[in-house]
């Protein structure tokens, strides 16, 4: 399980710095926008953090794409379960509607 969730996050980071890096931003400027530090970002992008989904989120407005771009490589099975563990920390009620929007959105791609 672990390693599939290091391989989810290195995933989405990649995605993220592919993305910066086509917007010609450079970490400062998308730490900035996030106040967040460009150490921060950096640990995003390699993976060896993971974020939120309200930073991932926020990332995907910074960044001008649709958040379900930053999933798009992922083993959907494994995105269900780590997405729904997340939400049921925060909020149980959410948890369901926000899987299926992802599910949904990936399945548009």
């Amino acid at each position: 399980m672990f390693y599939k969730l290091y391989m989810t996050t290195k995933s989405i980071g990649r995605k993220i710095k592919e993305y910066r890096l086509a917007k010609k931003m450079t970490r400062d400027d998308l730490a900035k926008k996030l106040q967040m530090s460009a150490r921060q970002i950096g640990e995003i992008e390699t993976g060896n953090s993971l974020s939120s989904i309200n930073v991932l989120s926020d990332i995907s407005n910074i960044l001008n794409i649709p958040l379900y771009l930053l999933f798009t490589d992922c083993d959907r099975k494994f995105l269900v379960y780590s997405i729904d563990d997340y939400l049921n920390l925060i909020d149980k009620e959410k948890s369901f509607s926000v899987i299926n929007d992802i599910l949904n959105l990936t399945e548009q791609k």
